[in-house]
């Protein structure tokens, strides 16, 4: 959990401009662009805006027995999601459940990083985004 506490206040920093880069460049770079007019947020602030996008993840074997849990953090309001790639090694299906006591089953896994140890999930839902999705930075 500490981890993905880091990952949520690391998102959160802003990136500073820099003065090599031209007017045009700017506009053709939104991030950039959207972060130099942020204001810095303190740690309560981070956390209190992330809280919607963390959640659960349970992970069962082929019978429906859970063999795992482990948290994860949604990144899109399409329904991807990310988590720990130990977390649904040896799994053959996952459900995410959020406090507010909504819960979305894993359609499959988009990509995954072993040596890294991160996945990519897809969530199947309905009314997603209106539900679960947080601010990350």
């Amino acid at each position: 959990m500490f981890s993905l506490l880091l990952v949520l206040v690391l998102l959160s920093i802003p990136t500073p401009c820099t003065d090599n880069l031209t007017k045009t460049q700017m506009q053709n770079t939104p991030v950039l662009q959207d972060q130099a007019h942020e204001t810095k947020k303190d740690i309560a602030t981070i956390s209190h805006d992330a809280q919607k996008a963390v959640f659960l993840i349970v992970v069962s074997n082929a019978s429906g027995r859970e063999i795992g849990q482990g948290s994860g953090v949604v990144v899109s309001n399409d329904g991807k999601v990310i988590t720990n790639y130990h977390v649904i090694d040896g799994a053959s299906s996952a459900v995410i459940k959020f406090p507010n006591g909504a819960f979305f089953l894993i359609e499959g896994v988009l990509a995954a990083d072993m040596a890294k140890d991160i996945a990519v999930l897809k969530v199947v839902w309905k009314r997603f985004s209106n539900c679960c999705s947080g601010r990350l930075g």
